[in-house]
């Protein structure tokens, strides 16, 4: 075979992989080739060449430049409505009672860092009932309007060095941000609204109440277990979307809120939340001049998860291009990551039916302004 070819989407499994056999036949290595098929070569020297699309957009922390083009009024239409439209009123039922926010406070750690705005959480714990009726007020002032305030907006980020690693190397540096715990604050009420419209899809774990990554992993393990006792093969594509969390596009994450059942005054609350972001860096006690933030979910905000995963709420699967007698692909997501499993009693079968799949995703990452993304596949 000799070295595998590189390419900037693929990365697959070493050509000494080992793969389990069965009794009755002999299973066979895919291993990318390079060109525009994935082959499928079995020991005894045959092969059997599959056809791919290439998903490889341009790699950025902005959609590609067609999305901007083909949307452009569509996006300035929502914006208008969001910001100069008058919108329902938010329900009474939807705002914050100084009791829930009580309870929100005290959940936090006494040893929280008290940057940016020097508010340690230890003087939120110790407020007395008056003021927590008056940031009451102020939280449901936010709500009102749609309007999250710009000083909440401001991230600090401090470098941490991970263990065991030379801190002088740029790679061995974990950058942390740190935000006002008054805003994490109204953030904690707030994801307590958002819970009550948006449910990520069953096959999302971590990101779940209840859903650990330690059960996903417990799913597969099962699915896997019970395809190999009916003498099946899988073809597993696992998915590594580079930087996940830093690339999500704004603009198509606030067009996904809209086709929820949230109610718009809190979709605004949320654009207003994602518009005007910026950091600095912390260096000893010098700061660095403040830099903008365009796309990506905030570090460190307990709201980033819910709304990547309600970004990543519309990856495909065959469901809907299926023959009645034909079987969905499985779908796991654990954290930003993504793996399709697909099931057959011939290998090969398997793999086409998650070519299937990947003949979808190229028009999902294009919509969702998604960079390239890392493959990989190893065979059960």
């Amino acid at each position: 075979m000799g070295k595998e070819e590189k390419n900037p989407l693929w990365a697959v499994h070493a050509p000494g992989h080992t793969v389990h056999q069965s009794r009755s036949s002999e299973v066979p290595d895919y291993r990318l080739l390079g060109g525009s098929s994935l082959r499928c070569q079995s020991p005894s020297g045959g092969d059997n060449r599959i056809p791919r699309r290439s998903i490889h957009p341009e790699s950025t922390s902005q959609p590609p430049p067609q999305i901007y083009k083909n949307t452009t009024h569509m996006w300035r239409t929502v914006w208008r409505s969001l910001w100069t439209l008058p919108l329902p009123p938010l329900p009474g039922d939807l705002f914050i009672t100084p009791a829930a926010l009580h309870k929100l406070v005290m959940r936090f750690s006494k040893k929280k860092a008290s940057e940016p705005d020097n508010i340690s959480t230890a003087a939120l714990r110790h407020l007395p009932r008056r003021a927590i009726v008056a940031m009451n007020r102020v939280f449901n002032g936010i709500l009102r309007p749609g309007h999250f305030p710009e000083e909440w907006k401001r991230g600090k980020i401090i470098t941490i060095p991970k263990a065991g690693k030379d801190p002088r190397k740029q790679e061995n540096i974990r950058p942390i941000t740190l935000l006002s715990h008054v805003a994490k604050t109204f953030e904690r009420a707030l994801l307590t609204k958002l819970r009550l419209f948006l449910t990520p899809r069953q096959e999302q774990y971590w990101f779940r109440s209840g859903h650990s990554t330690t059960l996903q992993l417990i799913r597969i393990l099962h699915h896997l277990a019970s395809v190999r006792n009916c003498e099946r093969y899988t073809v597993a594509v696992l998915l590594d979307k580079e930087k996940a969390f830093d690339r999500v596009w704004h603009d198509g994450l606030i067009h996904k809120l809209l086709d929820t059942s949230l109610p718009p005054a809190l979709t605004k609350v949320i654009a207003s939340f994602l518009q005007h972001r910026s950091f600095c860096v912390a260096v000893d006690d010098v700061l660095s001049a403040p830099r903008p933030i365009r796309a990506g979910v905030p570090q460190g905000s307990c709201l980033s998860p819910e709304l990547y995963a309600l970004y990543m709420d519309d990856i495909p699967t065959l469901r809907g291009h299926l023959e009645d007698w034909e079987d969905d692909v499985m779908l796991a997501l654990y954290a930003d990551d993504s793996a399709y499993f697909a099931s057959s009693r011939r290998a090969d079968l398997a793999a086409k039916r998650i070519q299937r799949v990947f003949d979808l995703l190229p028009e999902w990452l294009e919509n969702g302004g998604w960079p390239s993304i890392t493959a990989r596949w190893p065979l059960y």
